[in-house]
Parts: structure tokens; sequence; C-alpha cells
């Protein structure tokens, strides 16, 4: 089939999907909102400063940000290089037979999807190929864009990515796939030092690989950088501890390793969206976000 054939294929729950490459650094993007659509923002590469609502992330490689419908959104400082996948997702309480979910399914889906937007999700590296085969499919750039179950086979995609989003963003730390033995006994060496944080030479010592091999594949295989996978894990550890023990906010921050009470709650509102204190108040729920 020639290029003016093809004919992508749409479905009414996205509204739109791209990705954007931005090779040198560029113009800040414009603040914007979107009334009747959640939009998902997945950074493939780079990193991102953003501002959503009244808080402000810095997203990097394999993050991705959920932005309710009618929340401001933009970024004030220049980009820098990245790559940026967008999708606007119909609401799936407002768009009738949203995956074929009846109307409790869909509200449901709704309120999880709002507890997903107080922080960045940091995605399994597999996530990409869902909306890389999305975008696809749409531009009609896939074979499978020509086939009698296309419609069938774009919403199937879409509930795989719905379900990784939903998976990640309901706790603190997103399920890792099966590492190879090499990276798995650096991360098992890297969860047990809760109160230091291993070099990069400890870590490649303990896999058996040089310095710089050990950075390429601990961030192929898990997603990230160690010393970023190494932060999260410490958060996910704050969070528990700030649920089922009573020890003061300090006394986890030192427990963990962090250099003053200051820089573990700073680390912890980037990440989880609200104070530790407020975390521990609400139970463990993370607040929505409003407009200033």
């Amino acid at each position: 089939m020639n290029e003016e054939m093809r004919e992508g294929v749409e479905i009414p729950e996205i509204q739109d999907i791209d990705m954007f490459r931005f090779v040198y650094a560029f113009q800040p993007m414009v603040t914007e909102s979107h009334e009747d659509a959640f939009e998902l923002l997945y950074l493939k590469s780079g990193q991102k400063p953003f501002k959503i609502g009244n808080r402000e992330w810095t997203l990097v490689g394999g993050d991705l940000a959920v932005i309710p419908p009618g929340v401001e959104h933009g970024q004030n400082s220049v980009q820098n290089r990245s790559s940026l996948y967008f999708m606007l997702l119909s609401e799936p309480e407002k768009c009738e037979n949203f995956l074929f979910m009846d109307q409790t399914a869909r509200c449901e889906l709704q309120k999880r999807l709002l507890k997903c937007a107080g922080r960045p999700i940091h995605l399994p590296p597999v996530v990409q190929k869902s909306f890389q085969q999305l975008l696809d499919m749409q531009k009609g750039d896939a074979p499978e864009s020509q086939s009698l179950l296309a419609p069938a086979l774009v919403r199937a995609h879409l509930t795989l990515l719905l379900e990784s989003i939903l998976a990640c963003g309901e706790g603190v730390e997103a399920p890792l796939r099966t590492l190879p033995p090499d990276i798995a006994r650096a991360v098992d060496y890297m969860e047990q030092c809760r109160d230091t944080t291993p070099s990069v030479s400890e870590l490649a010592a303990m896999a058996g690989l040089s310095e710089v091999w050990f950075k390429q594949k601990f961030k192929r295989a898990v997603g990230m950088p160690p010393a970023e996978y190494c932060l999260r894990h410490k958060l996910g550890v704050a969070a528990q501890q700030l649920l089922n023990t009573k020890y003061s906010i300090t006394r986890i921050a030192m427990s963990l390793g962090f250099s003053s009470g200051q820089h573990f709650s700073t680390a912890f509102r980037h990440y989880l969206g609200c104070s530790p204190s407020d975390y521990r108040k609400s139970g463990g729920e993370i607040p929505e976000l409003d407009e200033e």
C-alpha cells in the first residue's frame, strides 16, 4: 500500500498521540490545559523540568506524568535535549464504553488515574514500545493498522499501557522486570545498604563489570541510573516507615543516609508530591494536584 493510501486507526479513547524530539535547547513550553482529557507525558530520554498545577518536577528518562483534565502545565525554563511522547486520553467516566468497561468500572479507572497524578511515575523500559506501537498504528505506519482487528489491537495496547501506569503509579517503586544476574546482585546490595549510598565503583565490582559498562547495562536493564534507583528505593522504604512506625522524620532520614532532614523532605516532596509529615497524617494518600 503506498504512502497516500495508508490510513491510521482511530478510537475514541485516544484523542491525540505524538512524539517530539528536542535536539537543541529550545524555548519554554507554553502553559496549557485540556478540559476533557488526561494528558500522559512520557519522557523517553533526557531530563525535563516541568510544572504541573502548583508543583514543579524534574522528569528523567523513563518517567511519566499523568496530568488531570483542566490542570495547567508547562515549562518555564529552556528545554534540554530530550524525546517526549504525549497522549490525550479521553476521560474514562465521560467516554461511553471506554475500553468496553461499564460505568462503574470507568468511574473507578478515572479515580485511580487521578491518584497517579501526584508525582512522576517511573515505568519499565518496555512501556516505550507501547507508546510507539500506539503512535505507529494511529498514523498507519504499523502493518497491523490495515488489519480488520486493528481497533481491537489498539485498545489492547492501550489496556496494557494503562495497567502498567496503575501498577507503578499506585506504589512507590516501579516493579522491575527479571534482571540479568550481575545487575540483580548490584540491586540486592544497593537495597541492603540502607544507611549509605554505594558508589558506582562498589556496585560495578559487585556486578563484576567495568564502571562504564556497569552504568550502561544498569540503566538499560532497570530504566534509570544507579543513583536514581537508590534514591527512589530509599524513599520507598521511608514511605513504609512513615506509615508503619512511630519513628521521627529525622530518625527515618538519618537511618536511610540522607544528609539532613531537609534534604530528605525535599526529595520526598519531589517524588511523592507532599511532605513526609503530610504523607503520614493522610495515611499514605497523596493529595491531588491543585491550581495555584
